[in-house]
């Protein structure tokens, strides 16, 4: 039953999730509820307790055995034909799914029934109707009852009652009420004048709104929050409910409706969070179902808007921390990202992060997977191709050749407007080399892989500094000839959206052999890739020593260049992340090109295994679980591997001269992925 009024807020998500209200006690301050109806039969607490009045030999007295003056009809069962007001909306917070009744929006709560005889508490006219609310309200405080129901208001101001709602809130109850059935600008408690400073924080004010597949419209009948808009969110109104007649003395299903109807889909909701997570008070738990509401309308008609269960019961501003042994803040999770590097292995990662334990604002745990949360870019080498699109693309290139001096630049341009003229000219290489003797002093802007060092096979770059870290553009050092080769040392630094690395490399040529050894330090990224930000980041950057062995050799008009390197990376651990160690790093790569004459031009194609990690494992420590007596996390720590599966690329690529201008055609495709692509240049040489 209440399918539909359910589906509109969003409850039959916490029913079909499990959250059912399990353990939690919840008062309903009402004219009673009769244990034995339909869907009630064991849903009533032990703690219930009468407040209403008792006739024992023709006169009224309290349960205490005081006198009382009363307009009420009196009363002498806790749950009688008087209580069909307090079960319907007992039914409507804990009925049974069971096929007896009307099923309950949390069917496994207990109701704690505190009977008064009045709905409507006042002073003078119905004093038992006050001071058994009253009553009722200290024995909830003092018995834990986090939560009380009330669908009633008061006729006029009640200071017994606005002591006793103060005293219930110093507890962390909260009093949800129905706003009234008046048609009033505020909740009729409100105009009664008992929502006070002092009391304001045990109150939750509940509109009802009529709901359709369309629309959300206030009840005619409804109350508006007006005045108490920030203590005020809306429900459905019309709800199926057991009722008691006479002619059903134990219950029959009937519609039930009123903001007295509203009030226990408020009360229901506020079952479910607690049950969850008991450590939380009542007042909490109305602070997440406030602010966990639908905007349906202006908040002086629907306060917060539309109670919504499934946003009330998950995470609200959840954050990430590390174990508290490494003294990590937290990190909101909205804005953590791991993004893992082309060279690391992602797979195990992903697996850690799919049961992770976090705590949102409130404190609430919850169990999550953030494996959607980690990022890998494509296979390709996206900079290295988009800059090889920028050098290329309506590219130019000249030298300058001069006694001791050869230079050489490339530069293309970029279209900023629509008119004949709207160009800008951008450098988008450059290369300056001074001899003297046997020295030389070279500059490189984008020199190691501007035009053909790698043969345009759009095989990854074969310049070892390049490939730990792209971001690198700006190189200068020197070099000495002799006899037995050439040695350079040489600083390259470079830095791209925010991403830098700096390197120093030693490098030896001798006839077609050659060594390089080089230190790279990277702030901002792990091989040339940002990685990720808040308590997710794989590291600030790193330190790597890598060093590389190449070799070419003729075969009649074809040459063969072969290259192999190895590496050791030290990461930087970002101290607020969950990644709290790491081994080193060992890396590899390498590749095998073929180049010769055909078709006027020279042809290559080869084979190249971009760099990867081979082996080294990263150490994540997060929340696994949640202790309750403490109300903090419990952490574990798991070794990740970030070990990559070996990729491996084909590479063919094509060069030809044509008059003053060059054509150059390269393709790739990656073995393990299936990816392929192709581009093609002509670039006209002044």
């Amino acid at each position: 039953m209440n399918y539909d009024a359910k589906e509109y807020v969003n409850a039959l998500y916490a029913l079909d999730n499990g959250w059912t209200g399990k353990g939690v006690l919840v008062g309903v301050l009402d004219t009673g509820v009769v244990p034995t109806a339909l869907d009630l039969v064991g849903q009533l607490s032990p703690l219930s307790k009468d407040f209403g009045s008792i006739i024992t030999t023709g006169t009224a007295t309290d349960p205490n055995g005081n006198p009382i003056v009363t307009s009420s009809t009196p009363r002498n069962v806790l749950g009688d034909l008087n209580s069909d007001h307090g079960t319907a909306v007992a039914s409507i917070i804990a009925g049974k799914i069971d096929g007896q009744g009307s099923e309950g929006y949390a069917p496994n709560a207990q109701i704690v029934d505190l009977r008064t005889d009045s709905l409507n508490t006042t002073t003078g006219v119905d004093a038992l109707g006050s001071v058994a609310a009253q009553a009722a309200l200290d024995y909830a405080g003092a018995n834990n009852i986090k939560i009380v129901n009330r669908s009633s208001t008061s006729i006029s101001a009640d200071t017994g009652l606005q002591a006793a709602v103060a005293r219930y809130a110093a507890t962390g109850g909260l009093v949800i009420n129905s706003a009234g059935n008046s048609s009033g600008a505020n909740p009729d408690e409100y105009t009664a004048g008992n929502v006070t400073t002092a009391n304001m924080a045990g109150w939750l004010f509940v509109v009802s709104v009529r709901v359709t597949d369309t629309s959300y419209t206030i009840a005619t009948y409804s109350s508006q929050c007006g005045a108490l808009a920030a203590i005020c969110v809306a429900a459905p109104g019309d709800n199926v409910a057991t009722r008691i007649t006479v002619a059903n003395p134990n219950g029959a299903l009937g519609g039930f409706g009123g903001t007295s109807s509203a009030a226990p889909v408020v009360t229901a909701l506020a079952a479910d969070i607690l049950s969850k997570w008991p450590q939380l008070t009542g007042q909490q738990a109305g602070q997440i179902i406030e602010n966990t509401a639908t905007n349906i309308g202006p908040a002086a008609i629907y306060g917060h808007g539309l109670v919504n269960y499934q946003a009330a019961l998950s995470p609200i501003n959840p954050i990430l921390t590390a174990s508290a042994a490494y003294n990590a803040p937290s990190s909101p999770v909205s804005t953590s990202v791991l993004v893992v590097p082309n060279a690391v292995g992602s797979k195990q990662i992903l697996n850690s992060l799919k049961s992770v334990t976090i705590l949102d604002q409130y404190g609430r745990n919850f169990n999550v997977d953030l494996s959607n949360h980690v990022v890998q870019p494509s296979a390709q080498d996206n900079h290295w191709l988009n800059r090889r699109l920028e050098v290329l693309s309506n590219g130019n290139s000249d030298s300058l050749n001069l006694p001791g001096i050869s230079a050489n630049y490339s530069f293309t341009k970029l279209r900023y407007g629509v008119g004949e003229h709207d160009f800008q000219t951008l450098m988008t290489s450059g290369q300056l080399s001074l001899y003297h003797g046997h020295n030389e002093f070279f500059a490189n802007f984008n020199g190691s892989d501007a035009i053909s060092r790698d043969l345009f096979g759009l095989a990854p770059t074969s310049d070892l500094v390049n490939a730990y870290g792209p971001q690198a553009t700006t190189t200068m050092g020197i070099a000495r000839y002799s006899e037995k080769g050439r040695l350079a040392f040489s600083l390259t630094n470079g830095v791209q959206n925010g991403m830098r690395v700096n390197a120093a490399s030693i490098s030896y040529a001798h006839n077609n052999t050659h060594l390089k050894l080089a230190l790279l330090d990277e702030n901002g990224a792990v091989f040339g890739t940002p990685t990720g930000s808040g308590g997710l980041q794989l590291a600030n950057g790193d330190q790597t020593i890598t060093g590389e062995v190449g070799q070419a050799v003729t075969i009649g008009t074809w040459t063969l260049n072969g290259y192999a390197s190895l590496g050791a990376t030290r990461l930087k651990i970002n101290p607020n992340s969950l990644i709290t160690g790491a081994d080193t790093l060992i890396t590899s790569r390498m590749g095998l090109t073929a180049t010769g004459p055909a078709w006027g031009g020279r042809l290559s194609f080869g084979l190249a295994q971009p760099l990867s990690v081979i082996s080294g494992n990263a150490q994540l420590s997060y929340g696994n679980s949640y202790d309750l007596a403490s109300q903090s996390l419990d952490y574990g720590t798991t070794q990740a591997s970030l070990a990559n599966r070996v990729r491996y690329q084909m590479t063919a690529g094509y060069e030809k001269a044509i008059g003053d201008a060059h054509l150059r055609i390269g393709a790739t495709k990656d073995i393990n992925t299936g990816e392929a692509r192709a581009l093609m240049s002509f670039q006209r040489r002044l």
